[in-house]
C-alpha cells in the first residue's frame, strides 16, 4: 500500500513538472517534441491513477485483517480477567469499547493511508520540486510549513483533553445502550423503562456537549492553518510573476509554481482537515485501550501445568474469602472431600455456598488458606482445565 501512495502521489507531482515542459516546448513551437511531452504526461496520468486502484485492493484485505486480529486480541484479553473484574464493571461499556477500538483503528488506517500520506508526499515533493526553480523559495516553504507545523501541533496538545471527555462520554452512552437492552425485560418489569430512558437523554446530551467542545476547538486550529496557507500562497504567486516580470522564469516556470503552490496550498488544508479528524479518533482509541488493557489482577503462572485425567479429590484447608471491602462470606473453611465421593453443600442463600464452588474453579482467590485437587494447589493450575 506505501509503494502504491508514493507511485501514486510521485507521478502526480511529477505530471506538474510534465505540464511544465508542455508548456516550454508549445511557447518554442517545437512541434516534434510536442508529442513526446504529451506521451509523458499521459504516462505519468495512467500510472497516478492505476496505483491508487492497487492500493485500495490490497487494503481491502489488510485494514480488516489488522483491525479483526485486535479485536480478538482485546477480547481474549478480556476473558482473563477474574470474574471480580466483571462485576465492577458494565458489561456493555466493555463490549462497545472492544467495538469501538477496532472501528477507530479502521478509520486511522484508512485515515493514514488516504488521507495523510498523500497530501504530506505531495507537499514535501511539491517543495523540493520549487526549490530546483526556485531555491530561495524553496527553501522559504521548508521554513513556513516548519514553523506552521510546530504552531499547529501544540494547539492540538493544548487541546488534548477536550478529545478524551468525549471519547469518555461516547463510551459511557455505548455502555448504557447495551446495558439497558440486554436488560429490557428486567427494566419493565421494575418500571424503569421512563427512568432509563430520561438517564439516557442525559448521556446523549453530556456526549453531544463534549463533543462540539472539541469540534469546535478543532475549528480553531483549521480556521489558523486556513489563513496562514492562503497568505503563503499569494505569496508564492506574487514572488515568481515578479521573477517572469524581470526575465528570471519562463512561462512554463510561473505554470509550475502556480500548480504546484495550489498542490502545497490543498495538501496542506487536507493535512491538517485529516490530521484534526484523526484526534477523535485516538482519543476514542486511547480512552478504550486504556479502559480494556488493564493488567490481569490474577494471573495465570507460565509453569501453571494442565490437570490432566483428575481423580476429583478436593482439599480447602483453612480458607477464608470476601467479595472486595464487604465482610468475610467464608471464615477458615477446612473441608475434605475423597476422590468419588458425592457432597451436597447446604445453606441459606448468602452462606458462601456458590462462593465456594467459585473459588474450587478459582474464580476468586482466597484471601488465606490453600485450595487442592488431587493435591495440587489450584493457583498453580491452568484455570481451564478446572472448569
Amino acid at each position: 500500500m506505501l509503494a502504491s501512495v508514493l507511485a501514486g502521489v510521485g507521478c502526480s507531482v511529477a505530471s506538474q513538472y510534465a505540464v511544465k515542459n508542455l508548456v516550454d516546448v508549445m511557447a518554442r513551437h517545437q512541434t516534434q517534441a510536442v508529442w513526446g511531452a504529451f506521451a509523458a504526461l499521459a504516462g505519468l496520468i495512467a500510472v497516478d491513477n492505476l496505483s491508487w486502484r492497487l492500493g485500495g485492493w490490497v487494503s481491502a484485505k489488510t485494514f480488516l485483517d489488522v483491525t479483526g486480529d485486535l479485536r480478538k486480541f482485546l477480547f481474549n484479553h478480556v476473558l482473563g480477567h477474574s470474574t471480580g473484574f466483571f462485576v465492577s464493571r458494565r458489561a456493555g461499556m466493555l463490549a462497545g469499547r472492544i467495538s469501538a477500538t477496532g472501528n477507530a483503528v479502521f478509520r486511522i488506517e484508512s485515515v493514514i493511508t488516504w488521507n495523510v500520506l498523500p497530501p504530506l508526499i505531495a507537499v514535501l515533493g511539491s517543495v523540493i520540486m520549487i526549490g530546483f526553480v526556485v531555491p530561495a523559495m524553496g527553501l522559504a516553504l521548508i521554513a513556513v510549513s516548519l514553523s506552521l507545523g510546530a504552531v499547529l501541533g501544540r494547539m492540538a496538545w493544548k487541546g488534548r483533553h477536550l478529545n478524551s471527555d468525549y471519547a469518555e462520554a461516547a463510551a459511557a452512552v455505548d455502555g448504557q445502550i447495551v446495558d439497558v437492552i440486554n436488560n429490557a425485560g428486567v427494566v419493565r418489569a421494575f418500571g424503569a423503562t421512563l427512568r432509563e430512558a430520561r438517564q439516557f437523554e442525559r448521556e446523549v446530551d453530556g456526549e453531544m456537549r463534549a463533543r462540539q467542545r472539541s469540534l469546535r476547538y478543532l475549528e480553531k486550529i483549521r480556521l489558523a492553518h486556513a489563513l496562514t496557507t492562503a497568505v503563503l500562497t499569494a505569496g508564492l504567486l506574487y514572488w515568481v510573476i515578479a521573477r517572469w516580470q524581470a526575465g528570471q522564469a519562463s512561462a512554463g516556470d510561473v505554470v509550475l509554481v502556480v500548480s504546484l503552490g495550489f498542490t502545497v496550498l490543498h495538501g496542506t488544508r487536507d493535512l491538517a482537515v485529516a490530521l484534526v479528524d484523526m484526534v477523535q479518533d485516538w482519543a476514542r482509541l486511547a480512552e478504550a485501550l486504556r479502559a480494556l488493557l488493564i493488567p490481569h489482577d490474577m494471573p495465570e503462572p507460565t509453569s501453571a501445568a494442565e490437570l490432566e485425567a483428575p481423580r476429583g479429590a478436593v482439599s480447602f484447608r483453612n480458607v477464608s474469602f470476601g467479595y472486595g471491602e464487604a465482610a468475610p462470606v467464608l471464615r477458615g473453611i477446612d473441608l475434605e472431600i475423597k476422590a468419588g465421593e458425592h457432597v451436597g453443600l447446604v445453606g441459606k442463600s448468602g452462606s458462601g455456598k456458590s462462593s465456594l464452588l467459585a473459588l474450587l474453579q478459582r474464580q476468586y482467590d482466597p484471601s488465606s488458606g490453600e485450595i487442592l485437587v488431587d493435591g495440587r494447589n489450584v493457583a498453580a493450575l491452568k484455570t481451564l482445565s478446572l472448569a
